[in-house]
């Protein structure tokens, strides 16, 4: 950090958010995601039911925890491949199939 010569000037910076260009931010593994990434993304089910956006990631010990609200409705989606069918991020959506019970009703 260019100009943080002290313990003082680094404390000055706690809390605070780093950025970077989108061209310096490195590539992940075919699969993986970063957070930013998946965060306004529309939520499907394979049926085609819209469930809403993404607006918050929970990371648990096993699975991030991906919050999708529409409205009032919230849902909370697990991180996992067989709840989790396509992130398509240029077309700004996900689709998922919803194990029994997930959905809380009959949709699922």
């Amino acid at each position: 950090f260019a100009g943080c010569e002290t313990s003082e000037a680094a404390r000055s910076l706690v809390g605070g958010v780093i950025q970077i260009p989108d061209s310096e931010i490195p590539p992940l593994p075919e699969g993986q995601f970063y957070h930013f990434e998946l965060l306004g993304l529309k939520v499907y089910t394979v049926e085609g039911a819209y469930l809403g956006e993404v607006t918050e990631i929970f990371p648990t010990g096993s699975n991030d925890v991906y919050v999708v609200r529409d409205g009032p409705r919230e849902t909370l989606i697990p991180a996992i491949r067989n709840v989790i069918r396509v992130i398509d991020l240029r077309g700004k959506r996900m689709v998922i199939h919803p194990l029994p019970g997930l959905l809380g009703d009959a949709a699922g």
